[in-house]
C-alpha cells in the first residue's frame, strides 16, 4: 500500500506540472497573437466602462476547462512516461518488482486516477462547457477586431429531427 501511495503522488505532482506547463504555453501563446491589437481594444473597453483586466482574467478563465478538455490526455500520457522515468532513474522500479509486487500493481494508481480523470471530464463537458462556451466566444468578440460589421448572433436552434444546431454568429443576405 505504501508504494501506491508513493507512485500517486509522484504521478500527481507530474500530472500537475504537465498540465501547468501546457496550458502556460497556450495562454502565452494566445496573448502573443493577440498583443498587437490589445491596446486599441482596452481603450474600448475603458469607454464601455469594463474593466479591461478583469475581462482578460475572465476570458482566460473561461478558456482553461476548453484547454484542459484537449490537454489532458497528452498530460496524462506526458506525466505516465515521466513518472515511470524517475522512478527508473532512481531504481526505485527495480526493489519493487523483485520484492514480488507485480508491474500490473505498480501501474494501478496511475490506471484508477487516469480513469477518473476521464469520467470528470466527460461531467466537465457535459455540465459545463456548453454556458463557458457562449460566455468565452462573446469575450473572444469583445476582445478581437477581426470581426465582419454586419453579424447577427445566434444561439442554439433545434432541427427537424430534434437535433440541436449551433451557431455563433451568421452574415446575413443583403
Amino acid at each position: 500500500r505504501r508504494h501506491d501511495r508513493y507512485v500517486l503522488r509522484a504521478f500527481l505532482a507530474a500530472l500537475g506540472t504537465a498540465i501547468l506547463f501546457l496550458s502556460s504555453l497556450v495562454i502565452i501563446y494566445d496573448l502573443a497573437d493577440r498583443i498587437d491589437k490589445l491596446p486599441k481594444r482596452l481603450d474600448g473597453l475603458r469607454r464601455a466602462g469594463l474593466v479591461p483586466g478583469w475581462v482578460i482574467a475572465e476570458y482566460d478563465a473561461t478558456l482553461v476547462p476548453f484547454l484542459w478538455i484537449r490537454i489532458l490526455p497528452v498530460a496524462g500520457v506526458i506525466a505516465a512516461g515521466a513518472t515511470f522515468t524517475w522512478l527508473a532513474r532512481q531504481n526505485e522500479l527495480v526493489p519493487l518488482v523483485t520484492s514480488g509486487i507485480p508491474t500490473r500493481r505498480i501501474v494501478l494508481p496511475v490506471l484508477l486516477v487516469a480513469t477518473v480523470l476521464a469520467g470528470l471530464q466527460t461531467f466537465v463537458r457535459e455540465a459545463y462547457v456548453p454556458q463557458l462556451s457562449r460566455r468565452h466566444h462573446d469575450l473572444h468578440r469583445i476582445l478581437s477586431d477581426d470581426r465582419p460589421e454586419r453579424l447577427s448572433g445566434v444561439g442554439h436552434i433545434q432541427d427537424a429531427g430534434g437535433g440541436r444546431l449551433s451557431m455563433a454568429a451568421y452574415q446575413p443576405r443583403t
